[in-house]
């Protein structure tokens, strides 16, 4: 069954063929059942000097090809679990184009972070990239096979408005799962461009009065989830490194989003760019309420 992009509001999930791929279908699923919603898959292939068995693909071999990702994706979701709403669609359009157009209105949009699938070309590594830094709403990026029940739902946050975002779609998330939440506060800062590692750098230092009352605010807004348990950690440590070390066994890693450009999200530094392609368990990336 096909759906447009632009009309869907369920869980979308961005389909090549890749074994990645594979994991956000699995990951994407299971996160429709829990959320009651539907899932739909979406394959988007980029004509322009995209080769195959050295060969242009014609737009018809493109499409038949991408119909035949998206087949066996729902086949398999429907294998996992009988019963769930599936819809496809196939796009002959640029795949992260395509997908950012879709979180205008998906619940959430689910990608593999990397993966060179049926129609080479199509790396879902750069897409991931590009789809974090543009999206409407979250996403969520997958390396690795999703661990057992129970592990908890680990999530950085900060003074910044995005972090309320991210906290909340944390909570829910965790209340969705009965697990756990971590919420992780690193008191040094990236350093700024230009500056040395190694070398203190002071403005980037966050009071004791200050990281008690985000504590505070963490706690206050985890009191509408009473049924999941709240620890806060505060660190120094860059926060790259820091949420890596306490994402450590967890089932999924939430931050928020600074909405940058791709580009200038790499020259930045960004924490979510960091994440995606290192982490050992799902990355959310939030960016504004959190959609349900």
């Amino acid at each position: 069954m096909t759906a447009p992009t632009g009309q869907f509001g369920g869980v979308v999930v961005g389909v090549d063929g890749s074994s990645r791929a594979g994991l956000a279908v699995d990951w994407g699923a299971a996160e429709a059942v829990r959320r009651g919603t539907s899932l739909h898959l979406v394959h988007a292939f980029e004509m322009v000097d995209s080769l195959v068995a050295n060969d242009l693909m014609s737009p018809a071999e493109a499409r038949a090809t991408g119909q035949e990702i998206c087949a066996a994706a729902e086949r398999h979701a429907l294998g996992t679990h009988p019963g769930l709403a599936v819809t496809s669609e196939v796009r002959l359009a640029r795949p992260a184009a395509t997908l950012v157009e879709a979180s205008r209105h998906a619940t959430l949009v689910v990608v593999g972070a990397r993966g060179r699938g049926a129609v080479r070309g199509q790396l879902l590594g750069s897409t991931s990239r590009h789809l974090v830094a543009r999206a409407h709403g979250p996403v969520v990026v997958i390396r690795h096979p999703a661990g057992g029940a129970g592990r908890p739902v680990v999530v950085g946050v900060d003074r910044a408005p995005r972090s309320t975002a991210a906290l909340t779609f944390a909570l829910d998330d965790a209340a969705r799962r009965g697990v756990a939440v971590r919420a992780v506060h690193s008191t040094r800062r990236e350093l700024p461009g230009g500056a040395k590692p190694g070398r203190p750098w002071p403005l980037g230092l966050v009071t004791e009065h200050e990281v008690n009352h985000l504590a505070r605010a963490v706690m206050d807004l985890a009191a509408q989830f009473p049924a999941v348990d709240v620890d806060f950690h505060a660190v120094h440590d860059r926060p790259v490194d820091a949420l890596l070390r306490y994402c450590a066994g967890a089932g999924l890693l939430v931050v928020g989003s600074r909405g940058l450009a791709p580009l200038a999200s790499v020259l930045r530094g960004s924490v979510s760019q960091g994440l995606i392609g290192r982490a050992h368990c799902a990355v959310a990336v939030v960016r504004g309420p959190p959609r349900v």
